[in-house]
């Protein structure tokens, strides 16, 4: 996508390098090819990709922390927001947690045609990994995009985020939702750090929910 570079630099303030350009591309590549016997999206053409997939991706990084060396990805799909955020900062470790075995599959052979060394997949089931030692208190921040609900959510990745960390949620905007998860914020002693609105081009409108532990 010819204008991809200006749209990141646009929209989430970042220049992109000829490396990074030409890493987007080969997933993009990789990933309609292979969309065509496994089903890992439904978005099946090369614009809906770069703006649906990658750009909305990158927009985590508008909550990202400028010191954030580990982030963990519930719910990874095809590596959406992972592999772009692995991408564009090769600074920060980036794990994903997929159960899908396909996908995870997919995810393994995409990190190493695009040779990052910044990024692994877990294939687990993010409610047993939350309860893993190993897991707990892990990360600086943990993310999920259209995985469940926030209550569900909060429950789901709070556990895996270091005491000073944070959880972004990257949710369509939904005023329910918030006040579903106002008992789960309580009762685990957390609260709405802030929320950061989204608008992309003529996509949804979407809100990163920042939740931090009080």
């Amino acid at each position: 996508m010819d204008n991809f570079k200006e749209l990141v630099k646009e929209n989430i303030d970042i220049e992109l390098n000829d490396k990074q350009i030409e890493q987007f591309a080969t997933f993009a590549n990789f990933l309609l090819e292979t969309n065509k016997t496994i089903n890992l999206t439904a978005i099946r053409d090369l614009e809906g990709v770069y703006i649906k997939h990658f750009l909305d991706s990158l927009t985590l990084l508008k909550a990202t922390p400028k010191d954030t060396k580990s982030i963990v990805d519930i719910g990874s799909g095809a590596g959406f927001p992972g592999i772009p955020i692995a991408i564009v900062r090769p600074d920060i470790q980036i794990t994903m947690v997929e159960s899908i075995g396909k996908k995870v599959s997919f995810i393994e052979k995409s990190i190493e045609l695009l040779n990052l060394t910044n990024a692994n997949v877990v294939n687990e089931r993010a409610e047993k990994l939350s309860h893993l030692s190993k897991f707990q208190e892990k990360f600086d921040v943990a993310t999920a995009r259209a995985v469940t609900s926030l209550p569900e959510l909060i429950l789901l990745c709070m556990p895996m985020v270091k005491k000073e960390g944070i959880m972004i949620a990257m949710k369509n905007e939904n005023t329910e939702e918030l006040e579903m998860a106002e008992r789960v914020l309580i009762g685990e002693n957390l609260k709405i750090k802030k929320i950061i609105p989204i608008k992309i081009l003529d996509l949804n409108s979407r809100q990163l929910i920042i939740i931090t532990r009080i």
